[in-house]
């Protein structure tokens, strides 16, 4: 959206358009203040269609950053940490959320499908162990028998951390306690429910070449109604529309696909620069790897992912 000189205001991404658009008309300004500000000075909408979801999150993350729309909130995008770290051997004891492993004889559960998925494990791990967190230690012995717990929870042994959370709630029913037993009985819902999904990223080094098939949301765009993206030491190469079923399972067909679409794509300046982008300027290497990553722990679309 740009205000009547051209400047601009706000940049977005939409699959269904005019139900985005909609979205900003149909709202009660005065509900609204930043929105009512937005729709006061904007006076046009510019639109650019890019062949899929990856390459539209790209643009508009390149888009932002070059022009820094006043209405835009994120300016920057955080990955988050994806790691969970169990640190048995710590003074005291601790589990925490990190953004990368390390060898330092510490556990690592990770990295997990998103940032927001590794906070949910940590809440409901509080649930049944709160002794393995706080920074005021009264029982060293204690800490390091509930950090365990943490660890046998996240993987995937339940059984002690239902065992403590029926021992609380028997223990909140004897006191008379209904608010406690309430909380212990959710605590045991979130404790069967939890369930980690490991990142699509699992296996596969910072540098390797990777292809990324995802699904169309027009499967009508191209006959497969896939597209396929190549990524290089976790920067975008560039995509392109390829009958998957060529190259499925032949590692010898899928390197050729890459090389094909790298020769394409010769520059190394990340997103951004070819002829159909809006902008010259590329995203900063670490900014373009959030992104993706980001992207690909949040999209529903993504096909699979392999190394090349």
């Amino acid at each position: 959206m740009e205000d009547v000189d051209g400047a601009v205001l706000y940049v977005g991404k939409a699959v269904n358009l005019r139900r985005r658009l909609a979205c900003y008309a149909g709202r009660a300004p005065s509900l609204h203040r930043r929105l009512e500000a937005l729709m006061t000075r904007a006076a046009h909408v510019v639109v650019r269609e890019a062949p899929s979801d990856l390459e539209a999150t790209l643009l508009e993350a390149q888009l932002v950053v070059e022009h820094a729309p006043l209405f835009n909130v994120a300016r920057r995008v955080h990955l988050g940490s994806s790691y969970i770290r169990v640190g048995l051997t710590d003074d005291p004891p601790r589990v925490h959320l990190v953004g990368e492993a390390a060898a330092d004889g510490a556990r690592y559960v990770g990295p997990l499908r998103s940032a927001r998925q590794a906070q949910h494990a940590l809440a409901v791990a509080r649930l049944a162990f709160p002794t393995a967190f706080g920074r005021r230690v009264e029982d060293v012995e204690a800490r390091r028998s509930a950090v365990l717990g943490v660890a046998a929870l996240l993987g995937g042994q339940k059984d002690a951390a239902l065992a403590a959370l029926r021992e609380m709630m028997h223990a909140a029913a004897a006191a008379g306690d209904r608010a406690g037993v309430d909380r212990a009985r959710d605590a045991l819902r979130r404790v069967h429910d939890l369930s980690l999904e490991p990142s699509l990223l699992v296996g596969l080094r910072a540098h390797d070449r990777v292809l990324i098939v995802e699904r169309l949301v027009d499967r009508q765009v191209t006959e497969s109604g896939l597209r396929v993206h190549l990524l290089d030491g976790g920067r975008y190469v560039g995509s392109a529309d390829v009958d998957v079923s060529a190259w499925f399972g032949q590692p010898d067909e899928a390197r050729h696909v890459a090389d094909a679409i790298a020769a394409e794509n010769p520059s190394p300046a990340g997103f951004g620069r070819d002829d159909r982008c809006l902008s010259a300027r590329p995203l900063d290497p670490l900014h373009e790897q959030t992104v993706i990553r980001r992207w690909l722990a949040m999209s529903k679309a993504v096909e699979g992912v392999y190394a090349v």
